[in-house]
């Protein structure tokens, strides 16, 4: 498992991820994880009774969700610098 922090403006983006699609996550759960993906993992486990390797599971998939929207806005800025 993973302990490294989550940048700023990932973590950021990945709370609002979190927050927009799983309801049982509080703000204040959220706060208590300090941008460190280690401790999101447990606190997922925490609150869906689920075993590490899905808690491990959904951080990776908020992580890719991350990747593709900053590869989304990198293709949208790169296409309309082209259309000038």
């Amino acid at each position: 498992m993973s302990s490294h922090p989550l940048a700023g403006s990932d973590w950021s983006r990945l709370k609002a991820f979190i927050q927009q699609d799983l309801a049982g996550v509080t703000e204040a759960d959220l706060a208590s994880c300090d941008g460190q993906r280690e401790k999101l993992v447990t606190k997922l486990q925490e609150i869906y009774g689920i075993t590490a390797d899905e808690a491990e599971g959904a951080v990776a998939y908020y992580e890719q969700r991350i990747a593709m929207w900053y590869r989304s806005r990198l293709t949208g800025s790169a296409s309309l610098k082209s259309r000038h």
